[in-house]
């Protein structure tokens, strides 16, 4: 009788279960106003050198065909600091973001304003939100502010990415001040695309940043976001 009623409790679990929606426990909450990611500590790698040149993200629109979450689970749980090849940006990224490229940011009459760090499992997904990664976009001579950046960079995501929250969020680290919004891509509850904007603490006129992020797995809020923001600028090496 003991193994009989064992069995019925075993059968039990394993429809309650089934019946649960997982899928909400995936959605990311509220970014908050003070996030303080940990800064660069170990000796950074270098990029691979001579990629092939793509287009930046600011070049490309998006598309609205579905796809699923990567086959790598967790990648923010094993990732190390790679300085791209110009030496301007020190970023921390998954070690399985193994594609990696440095390109000029150029603005809309083409004049080179700063540097472009891309890394992802694949950079040409990546540009149309098919693959998860990051972008780095570092300039001394940008002719807008972050918020007016943050403004203008969320526009092209608008015909893909819904504006989940509807809401440009203020944010403080050690280094850096900045504005951030956060989109849900292609209505799935897997596909979370960051985008944010930010200068210097220490010295706004020095620079300018825009970071946009892509992340297709389960793990989403602050972890994502935090490790987007544990990167290091080099100034002296910027155009």
């Amino acid at each position: 009788m003991k193994v009989i009623r064992t069995l019925l409790l075993i059968v039990i679990m394993i429809l309650l279960i089934s019946a649960c929606d997982i899928t909400g426990l995936f959605k990311p909450g509220d970014p908050t106003a003070t996030q303080q990611p940990p800064l660069p500590t170990n000796t950074p790698t270098t990029a691979p050198t001579n990629p092939e040149i793509q287009p930046t993200p600011t070049q490309t629109k998006p598309t609205d065909k579905p796809v699923t979450p990567t086959a790598t689970p967790f990648p923010e749980y094993l990732t190390h600091f790679v300085t791209d090849e110009s030496g301007a940006i020190t970023a921390n990224i998954p070690t399985v973001w193994t594609d990696q490229q440095t390109l000029p940011w150029l603005d809309e009459a083409g004049r080179e304003v700063g540097i472009i760090f891309i890394a992802s499992t694949n950079i040409d997904k990546f540009l149309v939100l098919e693959a998860e990664g990051v972008s780095i976009s570092v300039s001394s001579q940008y002719p807008l502010g972050y918020i007016e950046l943050l403004d203008a960079e969320v526009i092209p995501y608008l015909a893909t990415c819904d504006d989940t929250y509807h809401t440009r969020w203020d944010f403080n680290t050690e280094i850096y001040r900045g504005k951030e919004a956060v989109f849900n891509c292609h209505g799935s509850n897997w596909e979370w695309l960051s985008i944010m904007t930010m200068v210097s603490k220490s010295d706004p006129a020095a620079y300018i940043v825009r970071v946009i992020g892509f992340d297709m797995i389960p793990i989403f809020g602050g972890q994502f976001r935090d490790m987007l923001l544990q990167f290091e600028v080099h100034p002296e090496n910027l155009p």
